[in-house]
């Protein structure tokens, strides 16, 4: 009985030290988060348990010990099958109807069949990054370039969500656009959803808004956070002048893991510290694409981040996502919000890329998209409002014109339902009909 009295007071002495580190590392958000407030309350009641253990009786210590033991061991085992599960989805057809090939596959049979023209999988800014002494760097040279887009009219193999393999064929500049640009109406700064995973064009949002009438450039680019969207101003829009400029801001990355991570990019930080600074890429395509070649040359084996996993993929099980309980807390919705100084840096961003795009005499409008994990469960929804609120608030602060798809979402029976990995078709129409529904009453 000595043993495990010992042993639930080591428990406790830990579970303690956890809840100090929560308290310490997050003390900057811990009062804005319902998520954290839970699980420092939780740590600090299982550490006084244990701490006070030889108190209780002998037959209730032995279970709590049993019990802690076999948590950990359930945890795990839940985190192994929802990975293992994680690649099923209702969404999907058939097994023999996917395309189960990975984009370098695709990219070397289109090669055999397609020798007329140039076939690559997506690069996306963020693939170039290599990390080093704490900061991400380019790895296309020692000048450090860091290009927005892909290589120029190649057939590029994008992604797949649902079956079968997203394929366009870039823009002058890299982009996703159907050729080259004109002074549009509108222009467009976003993500992975305005670059178009995972659907044919003419079910995307941007696809949905050009069948509606609207002159689009658009340059959106899969994994872009704030940082990528506001040197996109900076190096294109005064080639388009366009009457509105669009924001797309998707709460499920954007500030939570996005800008944390391209900050630590110094160039990327130039945009915003630098308001003059630009790397002039709209006069140097063609030296982005000598060296996007050569990069992509040099690679026996593409990384995973440069393309979307193939279907396959997606219920492969990785060891370290189990021993940090990963896919459970996902699951769950047990993540933590933004970093301390995120909003801060945002609302700095946002302001920049408001003045700029109306120093060209263009409309700039944000569109809030929202993620699936608002809609998993009372976790998910209370955590994204937190962040939400404070977004919206810095917005306002800014007088940003705010096309806010939430209570769009929040109207629908099934909210759920319009999400694959990214939207389906139905929620890609239900975005694009709510935008340009907008446009048109402004």
């Amino acid at each position: 009985m000595k043993a495990v009295t010992r042993f639930l007071e080591c428990v406790g002495a830990g579970f303690l030290i956890l809840a100090l580190i929560l308290l310490w590392f997050f003390r900057d958000g811990i009062l804005d988060s319902a998520i954290l407030q839970g699980l420092a309350g939780a740590a600090c009641l299982v550490g006084l348990t244990g701490l006070f253990a030889r108190k209780l009786p002998s037959v209730l210590r032995v279970n709590l010990a049993l019990t802690i033991i076999m948590l950990p061991l359930g945890a795990w085992g839940a985190d192994i099958a929802l990975q293992a599960l994680s690649g099923r989805s209702a969404l999907l057809p058939p097994q023999e109807a996917r395309d189960t090939r990975s984009a370098l596959q695709v990219v070397a049979d289109l090669r055999r069949t397609r020798a007329d023209i140039e076939i690559v999988p997506s690069v996306v800014p963020r693939s170039v990054y290599r990390f080093e002494n704490d900061r991400f760097l380019s790895d296309l040279g020692p000048d450090g370039l860091i290009p927005l887009g892909g290589i120029s009219g190649a057939l590029t193999v994008f992604c797949n969500e649902t079956g079968s393999w997203q394929q366009y064929t870039a823009d002058p500049h890299g982009f996703n656009n159907p050729g080259p640009w004109i002074s549009g109406d509108v222009f467009i700064v976003g993500d992975s959803f305005t670059h178009g995973a995972c659907l044919a064009d003419s079910e995307t949002i941007i696809g949905r808004l050009r069948a509606a009438g609207l002159g689009i450039v658009n340059l959106g680019m899969s994994s872009n956070g704030p940082l990528h969207e506001l040197a996109g101003l900076r190096e294109y829009l005064s080639a388009v002048k366009p009457k509105t400029v669009l924001w797309f801001y998707f709460e499920g990355n954007d500030i939570t893991t996005d800008l944390p991570l391209d900050a630590k990019a110094p160039l990327m930080m130039r945009y915003l510290e630098e308001p003059g600074f630009s790397q002039g890429l709209m006069e140097r395509q063609g030296e982005i694409d000598d060296r996007l070649r050569k990069w992509l040359a040099g690679k026996a084996d593409v990384p995973q981040f440069v393309v979307n996993p193939p279907v396959a993929a997606l219920g492969r099980i990785r060891l370290l996502d189990v021993l940090l309980l990963r896919t459970v807390r996902n699951n769950l919705n047990l993540t933590f919000g933004p970093p301390s100084g995120a909003f801060a840096l945002f609302e700095r961003i946002i302001a920049q890329a408001r003045q700029e795009a109306t120093a060209t005499g263009a409309d700039f409008h944000l569109v809030y998209l929202p993620g699936k994990r608002r809609y998993a469960n009372l976790l998910g929804r209370l955590s994204e409002d937190t962040t939400r609120d404070r977004t919206l608030a810095i917005l306002s602060r800014n007088r940003v014109r705010v096309i806010d798809l939430v209570p769009v979402f929040d109207a629908q029976s099934d909210p759920k339902a319009l999400f694959a990995g990214h939207y389906t078709k139905e929620g890609t129409a239900l975005v694009a009909n709510h935008i340009a529904s907008v446009l048109n009453r402004r």
